[in-house]
């Protein structure tokens, strides 16, 4: 299963996420050509087939990524700013402030009777 922190590290991590990468693709094309380099030149060079392909795919993928997160975070589920949440927790304490005192049942014994199968994980 994939940690609920994957697509967050992949998208924006310092250390393993796009951005390093194709910051450190961009460093080492502007150092080789730091004197005169232009992006126009750079994309009609025909010996960059291959530093184009990547940019590209690097574009694409991080696009991808940043919509899978966005899709995600604010239209499958709910996005909640520290003021909503404040506002809700606020309203959910308000409203069971009534029942602060009042004696809460207590569980007093309990009867159980289980069957474990431990060679077939699984208990009745």
């Amino acid at each position: 299963m994939v940690p609920d922190t994957f697509w967050m590290d992949i998208f924006g991590s310092k250390h393993t996420g796009f951005c390093s990468e194709f910051n450190t693709f961009l460093a080492s094309k502007l150092k080789e050509r730091r004197s005169r380099w232009s992006f126009k030149k750079w994309l009609s060079d025909p010996k960059s087939k291959s530093a184009h392909l990547f940019v590209f795919i690097w574009l694409l993928l991080f696009a991808m990524t940043g919509g899978f997160i966005f899709y995600n975070t604010n239209v499958l589920n709910d996005f909640w700013t520290e003021a909503e949440k404040n506002k809700f927790r606020v309203g959910y304490e308000k409203t069971l402030k009534q029942f602060e005192y009042i004696p809460q049942p207590k569980i007093i014994s309990t009867n159980l009777k289980i069957d474990l199968f431990p060679s077939k994980d699984l208990m009745k």
